[in-house]
């Protein structure tokens, strides 16, 4: 199953980080399913019913504890935009399967957007989960569009310029200081450039901010459930919350929550080996509870189908034997290989730097400085038009056959008053 592969990839055992690795679909044998997880290879392709699902949010721990051990960034996004095209079936949570048992929990939204923001990718896992953002500056995007709105309200602005000064100029010749249309378009050239050079530093820089900031949010929040379930989760669901503490702390977190947590489970499961590792590490009692329970040559296990850590105390099911009896030894190899492992998880949110707020703000105020600049310049572009639009406005009405005759039959004349000698003064030709 791919939760208990994922434990022991994360205990640095390569055979579980491949069964995880296989259980992912690359479309090849489910249709439009690339990126979805099954719980196994061999589940791929599953039809989601009512009595049996392909996966469940039990499963999406070992996927996560793969992808932090191994840093494996396309398997992923593949397994991102799967749960964004995967339609909300029972509700408006996300889920990562068809079947109600994918529906996202409480603890997913925080792990799958502190996962996303180790990988670099809080942008897109917030297209799932909407709860977190950096309010404190603006996105990129949102700037840009601001920007090439005020660009192209002013190059609209110039088109109309230009053509009233191609009216003017037809009419009368072009009067002395009226502005260069050159030198307005050099203007706009040159905040364009400095406008792109900021965004560029600005989304570089807030993908960071972020990044580290979306992590700090929601690992926070997921620290603070595990150890909410760490207390109230029953049976095998306080095994989940242990596997959450697990991944929280490859992750690079290891807050009083957590901590808390580890010794509510232990309390409770005073003699479960792998509660008591994450309560107090490789103690006398977790060498000797591993010891005790997992098989060996004079106590093998003949079943083999218990993951004991899981289980209670107490005897289990039709068997009615104790679950280290029948476990699957693959149990007793991650419990060993906790404290042995030698390999660091390559993501680990918890260690990425925070992005620098005072850089940003400082690209804030020039960006801000460059849309207020071209304000100016619109300013003085619709000043402009006004002005050419009242010096034609002064204009006396010509003929349009007069105006055409006279356009190809220029006179010598001041041009201040052309059109008026033209049509009062007979100075040019009548038609």
């Amino acid at each position: 199953m791919t939760l208990f592969n994922g434990m022991l990839c994360a205990v640095g055992d390569k055979r579980g980080c491949d069964g995880v690795k296989i259980a992912q679909d690359a479309d090849k044998i489910a249709q439009d399913a690339d990126g979805r997880w099954w719980r196994s290879k061999d589940h791929i392709g599953q039809i989601d019913t009512d009595d049996q699902s392909s996966f469940s949010t039990d499963q999406a721990l070992g996927v996560y504890l793969y992808l932090v051990q191994t840093g494996d960034k396309p398997a992923f996004a593949r397994w991102l935009n799967w749960i964004k095209r995967n339609p909300h079936v029972y509700g408006p949570q996300p889920s990562y399967c068809t079947h109600k048992e994918c529906l996202f929990k409480a603890l997913d939204c925080p792990l799958l957007v502190t996962v996303a923001a180790g990988f670099d990718m809080a942008r897109d896992a917030l297209e799932v989960c909407s709860s977190y953002g950096v309010a404190q500056f603006p996105d990129p995007g949102e700037l840009k569009a601001k920007f090439e709105k005020a660009r192209d309200e002013i190059y609209s602005i110039t088109v109309d310029y230009v053509q009233l000064i191609d009216e003017l100029a037809g009419r009368i010749g072009l009067p002395p200081g009226l502005p260069n249309v050159e030198e307005a378009y050099e203007a706009l050239g040159d905040l364009e450039g400095a406008a792109y050079e900021a965004l560029d530093a600005y989304a570089h820089e807030y993908e960071k901010f972020l990044n580290s900031t979306v992590a700090e949010l929601s690992s926070k929040q997921a620290q603070a459930i595990v150890k909410a379930n760490a207390g109230l989760n029953e049976s095998k669901s306080m095994h989940l919350a242990g596997v959450a503490i697990l991944l929280l702390r490859n992750m690079g977190y290891d807050g009083q929550d957590l901590s808390d947590a580890a010794a509510m489970l232990s309390y409770r499961r005073k003699f479960n080996p792998f509660y008591e590792y994450l309560e107090n590490g490789p103690s006398g009692v977790w060498a000797s509870e591993s010891v005790k329970k997992c098989p060996s040559k004079e106590t093998p296990s003949r079943t083999r189908l218990q993951w004991f850590p899981e289980r209670d105390e107490g005897p289990q099911g039709d068997s009615r034997k104790l679950a280290w009896e029948e476990s699957m030894y693959w149990d007793c190899i991650f419990l060993m290989k906790l404290n042995i492992r030698k390999d660091q998880p390559v993501i680990r949110p918890g260690k990425i730097s925070m992005g620098n707020a005072p850089f940003l703000a400082d690209l804030t105020g020039r960006f801000d400085g460059i849309l207020t600049a071209m304000e100016d310049l619109r300013s003085l572009l619709v000043g402009n038009i006004a002005d050419v639009t009242n010096r034609l406005g002064r204009l006396p009405v010509v003929p349009p056959q007069i105006q055409d005759y006279c356009q190809h039959n220029p006179c010598p004349l001041d041009p201040v008053g052309a059109v008026e000698n033209f049509c009062a003064h007979n100075k040019c030709p009548k038609f």
